[in-house]
């Protein structure tokens, strides 16, 4: 996954992760899926990802340019 920064201080080509270098999100379920009231087809659950890293931003101009 990418996602597009949207402002109006930075280019429309202002993106976080990019084909080769995307968003991962792998998260992981701690706690059993509950049913959620009125609805018994549907679950919910508090899920996480300590994994989760993101990666720096791509054509968004001199502002990101930090490391």
């Amino acid at each position: 996954m990418k996602l597009k920064v949207i402002s109006p201080l930075l280019p429309r080509t202002c993106f976080i992760g990019t084909d080769e270098d995307p968003i991962v999100i792998k998260p992981l379920a701690f706690e059993s899926p509950k049913p959620v009231d009125g609805h018994p087809e549907l679950r919910w659950t508090t899920m996480q990802d300590k994994r989760f890293v993101l990666p720096r931003a791509h054509g968004c101009g001199p502002v990101h340019q930090h490391r």
